[in-house]
């Protein structure tokens, strides 16, 4: 019921209204064609907010592709990016030189891997040499060291064989007094005052040795025969007498082989030493080794010194007995020859602990104490038979008291009673003094033993010591046989590596023996000049001869020097060929430098492009003008490539050319430098013949006379000669470094025409990227164009329909849908005039996408509920009432159509200007074409499918939202 004011106010609004205009007014509800534009004109309002972002890239693209001109115009020959071929002649050029250059640079390589392989070789060599020369010099350090070690255990070793000397020639002089008692004691004065006869009597009963009681007491027997006239029983003492003596006598005999014994044993010892000081110089011990041996000797001689301390206690008791002689008024000559037999079995002893002594100092074993023993037992053997001796004295004197009664000699038996009362006196202090001795030996028994039981410690000590000795001269003789094994090896490696230094230095040393020989030789010669100068007359046809055989050589000098001098001129030629292909190298560098920044900024820009193109396959046109513009842009840039890729090719075939010159050049350096190799190799073995004859000549000429200034002369040329080998091979290795450099060249040329190539590539993707866009837009725009010209029919007849029915107005309309009819017709009128703009070219006196953004913000609310275009075209084309349709798409799909109303209606605010400006401009709007354009798309079954692409596009729609299309439209 509120339906009927409103119709009737806005009747006469439309009466006013022009029917070639298309406005708000003239749309109503139920006009198919209005709800059609609006569901269509709704999914174009998303083409007007990408404009200004299309221009933005458009923009950016403009400036990049003015940045990439600015870039090919400085740093490239190319003058544009559409001298396509002359870049690619540039880098078919720089292909065929990198590939040249490549091959050189193989060679090269190959040449240089040989040589390093040969300086490896040879370092190597020079290497191992020098560890054996060290080796060599540690080795002659350590037997250095060792010689001064040995020298030092010689010196310690002769100074114990002195100090071993000397006590044997001590002992020899004590052996030598020995005897002359010994001789003295022989032939013993007979005492025949009865006073000495009693003395001799009571020192003979107070000594501690039998046979010297027995000796004295058989002379004391014999005085008595002569003075006192005893019976001839008393024969049998003198019968023992001389048995004693030759018992004494054997002892001296034996005394005497013993010393002998121990005279070759010293001499023995001293042979072994000398062996042992051999043994230790030819086994080479180490310093350590050495070190211990000399302690272990010393600790051996202490021990027997230790060993040897009991001795000065025999020699005090001896001492003592003599002067208890001495006390008792005997002379030293009154000894026996028992005694003096003792004395030389002490001695003997002693010998036999020198002896003792001396193998524990080489062997490192002392038998001290079974000397020490040995003395014990002789001493209580010497008291048991002086207790024996006693005993026989008193029988015999009891026998002669009975035979003294018997004949009634009461003086002799007084006298015998008183010297038998002496000897009991002297037979008790013997007893005395035996009991003092066995205390004594009891003591000297107790030491003796605390002494064998440390010996014995110590020989165990030493015992152990002695097998540490022996395993360790066991493991230094291993270590000296190890050592001197090794030392052979580092001598045959040395002497292998002294082979190849005399090798290799043979030549020189030649070289200097011929120099020496020549100088001798020409000093012999002068000397037999001096001396056959007489003969030189004679010799005058030979000389000339010679001269003429000079002069020869001297021409063969001088073509060897005019060699040289070639040698020298293709030296200087090689040089200069060096320089040029290092001023090549040099500018290539340069280029090739300058080739690298310009690939960094191209490549900089080709991904600025991408970037752009990127965003330009999302991004629509903004108008006409500007995508005629841009087509015209892109026409430039398409232009400006073909322009870069002519100076590319341009280049390319500058580049092979230069290659091309390049590889001539160094085909031709490569091919002088072989044959000025040749040239010195075969000049080198023309001088080697020249000089081989030329040594043959002068060894005639110098038979016959001197020429000392021609063999300078020619040991100069020789030396020249020389230096111009070494120089040629300078140059040779000039030439082999340039190559290297070369190759380095070529590896970066190779580098920047791979990085070309890709630019290339990316080139020509941008390019084919541009021409499907290209297309694309224009198809868009041609389909755009149509859908106006139809929209615009579409409107003419939407309004002469709307005239109709407000002159008739249908019942059942209500309020709500005039007010709905009012907005959806106030959003269409403000879609339809921002499209026809960008569909006539209107664009230009607007900013891009203005009127977009004020008619979609006042049309966000009202494109809530608009139909989907796709639903509406096709009731429309099966004849379906709109009414019908609209109906089914609001309730079907509302979600899908406020998404598409939402991404278009965000992009400002809406004023009354804006409105007017935009009706003042829709004359100009062919709304009949964009009409057709759609209304064709829908109809035609075989274009429905060329829509999807064109509509995801335009609207940015989804995989879901696509498929939903692809539905519709199918």
């Amino acid at each position: 019921m509120s339906s009927g004011p409103s119709q009737t106010d806005s009747a006469p609004s439309v009466d006013t209204v022009d029917s070639s205009k298309l406005t708000s007014e003239s749309l109503k509800v139920g006009d198919v064609v209005s709800e059609q534009l609006l569901g269509r004109l709704a999914k174009l309002e998303k083409y007007e907010n990408k404009l200004a972002e299309v221009a933005r890239v458009y923009r950016n693209l403009n400036a990049a592709r003015k940045a990439v001109e600015t870039v090919l115009k400085n740093f490239t020959p190319v003058q544009s990016i559409a001298d396509v071929e002359e870049l690619e002649q540039f880098l078919s050029n720089l292909t065929v030189k990198s590939q040249y250059a490549g091959e050189q640079i193989g060679a090269l390589t190959e040449l240089d891997k040989s040589n390093r392989a040969k300086i490896q070789e040879l370092n190597a060599e020079v290497s191992r040499l020098r560890t054996v020369d060290e080796d060599r010099q540690a080795l002659k350090r350590e037997l250095e060291v060792i010689g001064k070690e040995r020298k030092v255990v010689e010196g310690q070793l002769e100074r114990s064989n002195q100090k071993l000397k000397l006590d044997i020639s001590a002992l020899e002089s004590q052996l030598q007094k020995l005897a002359t008692e010994n001789s003295e004691l022989k032939e013993p004065p007979v005492p025949k005052d009865p006073a000495i006869l009693s003395d001799n009597l009571i020192e003979l009963l107070s000594s501690d040795i039998d046979d010297s009681h027995r000796q004295h007491l058989n002379k004391l027997l014999v005085l008595l025969m002569e003075k006192c006239g005893l019976p001839d029983e008393l024969d049998n003492a003198m019968a023992a007498h001389k048995s004693a003596e030759q018992e004494a006598l054997q002892a001296k005999e034996a005394a005497e082989t013993k010393l002998s014994d121990a005279e070759a044993s010293i001499k023995a010892l001293e042979a072994e030493k000398q062996l042992l000081e051999a043994k230790t110089a030819e086994s080479d011990l180490s310093v350590d080794r050495v070190t211990e041996i000399i302690a272990a000797a010393a600790a051996h001689k202490v021990t027997a010194a230790d060993a040897a301390k009991p001795k000065p206690n025999v020699g005090g008791k001896k001492k003592g007995g003599k002067n208890k002689r001495r006390n008792t008024g005997a002379s030293s000559k009154g000894s026996s020859p028992v005694q003096a037999a003792a004395e030389v079995s002490v001695t003997k002893s002693e010998i036999d602990q020198l002896i003792q002594l001396v193998d524990a100092a080489s062997i490192g074993s002392s038998n001290t104490t079974d000397g020490n023993d040995a003395r014990v037992t002789v001493l209580t053997e010497q008291i048991d038979q002086l207790q024996a001796t006693i005993g026989t004295l008193k029988a015999q004197l009891a026998e002669s008291q009975q035979e003294a009664a018997s004949k009634s000699s009461n003086d002799r038996v007084v006298e015998l009673q008183k010297e038998v009362d002496r000897l009991q006196t002297a037979l008790e202090s013997a007893e005395a003094e035996k009991s003092e001795l066995a205390t004594k030996v009891s003591e000297v028994q107790s030491q003796l033993d605390s002494a064998s039981q440390g010996h014995k410690k110590d020989l165990e000590t030493k015992d152990g010591e002695l097998e540490e000795l022996r395993k360790a001269v066991g493991s230094a003789q291993q270590a000296a046989k190890a050592a001197e094994s090794r030392v052979k090896e580092q001598q045959t490696e040395m002497d292998e590596s002294r082979k190849k230094l005399a090798e290799m230095e043979s030549a020189v040393a030649k070289l200097n023996q011929e120099l020496k020989e020549y100088s001798q030789e020409r000093s012999r010669l002068a000397s037999t000049l001096a001396k056959s100068q007489g003969a030189n007359a004679r010799l005058e046809g030979k000389q000339k001869e010679m001269q003429s055989q000079i002069d020869a050589l001297n021409t063969e000098i001088k073509t060897s020097h005019t060699h040289a001098q070639e040698l020298q001129a293709l030296k200087m030629q090689a040089e200069a060929e060096n320089a040029k292909v290092t001023q090549l190298a040099e500018a290539r560098a340069q280029t090739i430098s300058e080739l690298e920044e310009q690939l960094k900024d191209v490549q900089g820009t080709v991904a600025t492009l991408e970037e752009h193109v990127r965003a330009l396959d999302v991004d629509l046109a903004n108008s006409r003008e500007q995508f005629a513009e841009k087509s015209r842009q892109l026409a430039q840039a398409t232009s400006q490539l073909q322009d870069t890729q002519y100076l590319l090719e341009k280049e390319r075939r500058a580049a092979k050319a230069a290659t091309s010159d390049a590889s001539k050049e160094q085909a031709v350096l490569s091919e002088q430098l072989d044959e000025a190799r040749r040239l010195a190799e075969e000049q080198s073995m023309r001088d080697t013949a020249e000089i081989e004859t030329l040594q043959r000549r002068l060894q005639d000429l110098e038979k016959c006379a001197g020429q000392a200034s021609q063999l300078e002369r020619l040991e100069a040329e020789r030396s020249e000669k020389e230096a111009e080998l070494e120089a040629v091979r300078s140059s040779l290795q000039q030439a082999e470094e340039s190559r290297t450099q070369l190759q380095v060249e070529v590896d970066r040329l190779r580098e920047i025409e791979q990085d070309l190539h890709s630019v290339k590539e990316q080139l020509g993707r941008v390019t084919e990227e541009r021409k499907l866009s290209e297309q694309r837009w224009k198809r868009v725009h041609r389909d755009l164009k149509e859908e106006v010209r139809r929209l615009h029919r579409e409107r003419q007849a939407a309004a002469a329909a709307s005239h109709s029915n407000q002159q008739q107005p249908q019942p059942g309309t209500s309020e709500a849908a005039a007010s709905s009819s009012s907005r959806s017709n106030s959003m269409t009128m403000a879609s339809v005039s921002s499209l026809l703009r960008a569909a006539t070219g209107n664009a230009a006196a607007t900013s891009p996408g203005a009127a977009g953004r004020r008619s979609s913000v006042a049309n966000h609310h009202s494109n809530l509920n608009k139909p989907n275009i796709a639903d509406v075209h096709e009731d429309t084309a099966n004849g379906a009432p709109a009414s019908a349709g609209m109906a089914t798409d609001i309730s079907a799909k509302p979600a899908s159509v406020g998404r598409h109303t939402r991404t278009s209606s965000n992009a400002g605010s809406v004023s009354s200007d804006s409105w007017s400006h935009d009706e003042s401009r829709f004359e100009n709007i062919n709304v009949e074409y964009l009409r057709n354009v759609l209304f064709r798309f829908f109809n035609d079954k075989d274009r429905r499918p060329q829509l999807v692409p064109v509509l995801s596009t335009l609207l940015n729609c989804k995989i879901d939202e696509i498929e939903k299309i692809q539905q519709l439209l199918h």
